[in-house]
């Protein structure tokens, strides 16, 4: 499945690597233009889909605290490491959990690329094996958030994924490891060329649900990233709700900055808008405040306050074929203008 896929991560890296054209100074018109672009969709999925490569029982070993422990992990990691080396990438593990079946946490970077070298983050998603990732993925349960997000409460599982409570908290946060890491990569990119870093986010399922609202923190908190890392898309796929209206409108609140007009937070969803069968993940937790002019009228903190946040993409049906198949397959024999215009449902321009 993730061999010979060199040409998907080649094709997108044009976009990866560019310059993010800043027209908050200049007259701004409606409506925004925003760009999805299919060849970084496809990459940032094979990214996020080979995180579910990570050999678990090497996992668990490193996690029995033996002596070797840091060797167990890289054995962990051996088929995400060739598969970024294939790609002309490089790959490290950036967050583990604090137990062995927590969220996984990578990172792919080609400091080589120009104009500008980049980095995806990426988030693991829930394993088919791995119950107790099937109930964070479902919970329905609520934390407040404005402390790190800016407004509103929080699915649960999600959050404290990113921000463990201090009774939690036995070593420094996904969050905080995560933001160290790309400093880190940031800084000596600058020292060295004098140019700074592209960072793209993305994650399936559960990981898609951390990765919204890792993306969350970072626009209402820029400074997180430091001067040498210029903040692009996330691409969510398969995206449960993540929080309740106010974080929605909160996020939406930063999305509209002017600085922000050249970013977005896309959710990719496999016919979850569809009136035939197709993803369910998107439609929970069970909420109905995706649409603004919803959300007065729901109390706050009622189960059914949560939002979808970010801009939606329903990929469709078309020949016998998603969009999806052709990421993950790599077929030749459906090139991306063979569907039509509406076979991306959700919009491409907005504010």
């Amino acid at each position: 499945m993730f061999e010979h896929k060199a040409n998907v991560i080649s094709a997108a890296r044009s976009v990866l690597s560019s310059r993010l054209d800043d027209d908050s100074s200049g007259t701004i018109t409606t409506p925004i233009e925003l760009d999805f672009c299919v060849e970084v969709a496809k990459s940032i999925l094979l990214m996020s889909s080979i995180l579910y490569e990570r050999d678990q029982e090497f996992v668990e070993r490193a996690f029995e605290g033996t002596e070797e422990a840091r060797l167990n992990l890289l054995r962990s990691e051996e088929k995400l490491l060739k598969a970024a080396a294939d790609w002309n990438c490089q790959f490290t593990s950036i967050a583990h959990s604090q137990t062995a079946k927590g969220p996984f946490v990578g990172a792919f970077f080609d400091l080589e690329a120009r104009p500008n070298p980049f980095m995806v983050i990426v988030f693991k998603g829930t394993s088919f094996h791995d119950i107790n990732e099937w109930i964070v993925d479902t919970s329905f349960n609520f934390e407040a958030c404005a402390d790190q997000l800016g407004a509103g409460l929080a699915h649960q599982g999600f959050y404290s994924s990113l921000f463990p409570s201090a009774s939690d908290r036995e070593m420094p946060s996904t969050y905080l490891r995560t933001i160290e890491t790309i400093r880190s990569v940031a800084k000596h990119i600058h020292e060295e060329a004098g140019i700074p870093m592209n960072l793209f986010v993305g994650g399936h399922s559960l990981g898609a649900g951390i990765a919204s609202l890792f993306y969350a923190r970072l626009l209402e908190s820029p400074e997180d990233l430091g001067p040498h890392t210029i903040l692009r898309d996330a691409y969510c796929f398969g995206t449960p709700r993540g929080g309740d209206s106010s974080l929605a409108s909160r996020v939406e609140y930063n999305l509209a900055k002017p600085i922000n007009f050249k970013r977005c937070l896309w959710t990719v969803g496999n016919r979850s808008a569809s009136t035939r069968l197709g993803d369910i993940i998107p439609h929970l937790p069970p909420g109905l405040a995706d649409q603004r002019r919803f959300r007065t009228a729901i109390a706050s903190g009622s189960s059914l306050s949560y939002a979808a946040i970010g801009t939606p993409i329903d990929l469709e049906v078309y020949n016998h074929h998603t969009l999806f198949d052709v990421f993950l397959n790599n077929s030749n024999t459906l090139a991306k203008e063979e569907f039509p215009s509406n076979s991306m449902e959700g919009p491409t321009a907005g504010y």
